[in-house]
Order: structure tokens, then sequence, then C-alpha cells
């Protein structure tokens, strides 16, 4: 983490680290962490992994779309009157 929030005071520019750079920097420990874990897999557990994130991702899309997709679903299906 230490590294990280290292890089952020960096980017930052600061001369001295913050509390928020701190704070910040946990989440992107995590990431280098996470990627570090699925790079020592074997190949194939790799792309298993990147495709359940692709799928995971598209579920979170579908579901922030979902009162959006509800309301054509509701519209489209409702009856048309006839003039």
């Amino acid at each position: 983490m230490l590294e990280a929030a290292t890089e952020l005071v960096t980017e930052r520019g600061h001369t001295v680290v913050r509390d928020t750079d701190v704070d910040d920097a946990y989440g992107r420990a995590r990431h280098k962490s996470r990627i570090g874990n699925v790079q020592s897999l074997p190949y194939h557990q790799q792309v298993r992994y990147a495709l359940l994130e692709r799928l995971i991702e598209d579920a979170q899309k579908i579901h922030q779309q979902r009162p959006i997709l509800q309301e054509t679903l509701a519209t489209a299906t409702q009856p048309r009157c006839e003039a």
C-alpha cells in the first residue's frame, strides 16, 4: 500500500503524503494485488477470469438500465388503440 500511496503523491504533485493519498491508495493497492494474483494463474484460468469479469460488467450495465428496459417493455406490450 505504501507503493500505491507514493505513486499517488507523485501523480498529484504533493511533497507530503496526505490522508486522502493514503485513503485512495488502498483501492489502488488492492487492484495491483489482484492483477498480480491473476497473472500468476495458468493461462486458461486467466481467460476464465477475464470472461467472468466481462460478464459481470455486462450484467451491471444491464442492471443499471433496468428501469429504462422495464419502461420500454411496458409500452411495447400495451394494446394499441385503433382509430
